[in-house]
């Protein structure tokens, strides 16, 4: 529980290790990575990870940092379908309806303190994260008091559902590869 009705659920090998590097290949030889230009802070600059952005038919569209993702469908990476099934087995009542693939290339690549703060997650966002890339720590901080709220370390096949009422309270840190589940009202 981080307070004002937000709340962290950790599971540490909600995919298995094996399993965890299968899926680990399979994103680096299946997913069409891109690497955009985005705005931060007024400034234009290379995205610091490679993304690819997969989405419900009628999901409102992802905007962040002034870009605009190509929304690609669940049918075009079919086995995508069998992790979200996963997700939604391990969270019940959880609708997720988009993901974001992330994917950190060494010590180099990195998204610093940030919120995932986009309106079109609706003033309740449900956000489960997935990580398959090396061990990192998950960290959250209020933006009011930067007071560290809470801390969980992000191992391979761990997953983190971060329900928040104010996500925007909120800032997360990511490293390493990971792919976050969202559940956007359309």
């Amino acid at each position: 529980e981080l307070g004002n009705e937000s709340q962290v659920l950790y599971n540490p090998r909600l995919i298995g290790y094996d399993e965890s590097w299968d899926w680990f290949d399979y994103f680096d030889s299946h997913i069409p990575w891109t690497r955009p230009t985005i705005r931060v802070f007024g400034r234009s600059c290379v995205q610091p990870r490679d993304t690819c952005y997969i989405a419900s038919v009628g999901v409102s569209q992802l905007v962040y940092s002034g870009y605009q993702p190509h929304a690609y469908s669940w049918d075009d990476f079919p086995r995508l379908k069998d992790l979200l099934k996963i997700v939604h087995d391990a969270l019940p009542g959880r609708n997720f309806n988009s993901v974001l693939l992330n994917r950190y290339n060494g010590g180099n690549d990195y998204v610093g303190w940030h919120s995932d703060d986009e309106k079109l997650y609706g003033p309740t966002p449900e956000i489960a994260s997935l990580s398959f890339g090396c061990d990192r720590d998950f960290i959250l901080k209020r933006r009011t008091n930067k007071l560290s709220a809470g801390m969980s370390p992000d191992r391979r096949g761990s997953c983190m559902c971060l329900h928040a009422s104010q996500l925007a309270e909120m800032y997360l840190i990511q490293g390493g590869r990971s792919i976050r589940f969202f559940h956007i009202e359309s």
